[in-house]
């Protein structure tokens, strides 16, 4: 499911940009916060620990990260279920 069709800085493993997979998996959202922090040492356990002190980036994706989440759970709500 396409969320931001514009976002080339969210690539998904088919090769676009912007969909679900782009945001919520968690491999690619490690690669986003490596590239958002210019860091290449961050890893899980660091974004948790970012995220525990309060770093805005981190703080700020995890908010896109809830957003995207409850977007893409209404589309697929919406889709297999219409009424």
């Amino acid at each position: 499911i396409l969320v931001n069709y514009d976002d080339m800085t969210a690539p998904c493993g088919s090769g676009n940009f912007g969909s679900a997979e782009s945001y919520l998996s968690g491999g690619n959202f490690v690669k986003r916060a490596r590239t958002a922090l210019k860091r290449t040492d961050i890893d899980v356990h660091a974004i948790l620990a970012l995220a525990k002190n309060g770093d805005r980036t981190i703080c700020k994706m995890l908010e896109e990260y809830a957003d995207v989440f409850a977007v893409t759970l209404y589309n697929y709500a919406t889709i297999y279920s219409p009424e």
